[in-house]
This record gives C-alpha cells, structure tokens and sequence, in this order.
C-alpha cells in the first residue's frame, strides 16, 4: 500500500490508482461514488480514516 490510511490499516480501503492505473476514467470512476453524503462507498471509507486517526492516537490522552 502507499495510501497513508491503507498503511496503517493494513488493507485496501482506499482506492490507489498508481501509475498506468491513474487515468481520467479511473479517478472519475473511484470518486463518483463518493460524491452523494449517503453512499456506502463515502461512509466506508470516512470509517477507515477515522480508524486510522484513531490508531494514531486521535481521542487518547497525548503521551507526555
């Protein structure tokens, strides 16, 4: 993974389009479903950022 929230979570829950991957059509593809409030696709992923803050220590008691 290079996402920084796939790193963290060790698995896929955000799109990488790499290289021969990052066309027009693939971004315009991964991001349409992200545009309505109620999707599943958008609540997926906003589940696995706010996972990754929390793994982070986002919420805990800082350590110094």
């Amino acid at each position: 993974y290079v996402n920084l929230v796939n790193l963290i979570l060790g698995e896929s829950e955000i799109p990488e389009l790499l290289a021969g991957e990052c066309t027009p059509q693939a971004i315009a593809a991964a991001i349409a479903p992200l545009l309505s409030d109620h999707s599943p696709a958008r609540r997926k992923q906003m589940e696995a950022m706010s996972a990754a803050l929390h793994a982070l220590g986002q919420g805990q008691t800082p350590p110094s």
